[in-house]
């Protein structure tokens, strides 16, 4: 475990600058690894769309990691659900960043952690998220946090209310 002390916070509309910047350096790392397998991915977005972000800060159960109490290091996406894969009141963990340059620093896993502990405070049944099974980080991440990985595509907890 690192030393860098790490707050997490609430999304905020403030944050989208930020956030944004993450995503973007997420995205470009993603579409040199799938043009190295020559593999082209039409859903890759350039840029988080102001009206997704701003869906996701009403939402409320977003976060962002911080470093010295100020910059944004990593961000976690997720919305409540009815039900999906036959489970009821589930938080979907759309998307998580972080900044390249404060990797493996276990922000990734603090962000997870937070989310459970939303979905535990909400009553919420099921986190659910699906993974990049070509990113050794990426899968490995929710095994850290206790998930359920299926098929190396699909990763769930069950939350103990």
């Amino acid at each position: 475990m690192s030393s860098l002390s790490v707050e997490l916070s609430s999304l905020q509309q403030s944050d989208y600058s930020d956030v944004n910047t993450i995503y973007k350096a997420v995205i470009e790392e993603c579409r040199i690894f799938l043009s190295k397998k020559a593999i082209r991915d039409e859903e890759l977005h350039d840029t988080l769309k102001l009206e997704s972000f701003e869906h996701y800060v009403d939402n409320q159960s977003s976060f962002v990691a911080l470093v010295d109490n100020k910059q944004i290091v990593g961000f976690i996406l997720t919305k409540e659900i009815d039900w999906i894969n036959n489970q009821s009141k589930t938080l979907w963990l759309e998307f998580i960043g972080v900044s390249p340059n404060y990797r493996r620093n276990s922000i990734g896993l603090k962000l997870l952690e937070e989310a459970k502990k939303y979905a535990l405070d909400h009553y919420l049944d099921f986190l659910y998220m699906t993974l990049n099974i070509d990113n050794e980080p990426s899968k490995n991440l929710p095994i850290k946090a206790d998930f359920t990985v299926r098929d190396w595509r699909i990763a769930h907890l069950a939350i103990e209310n």
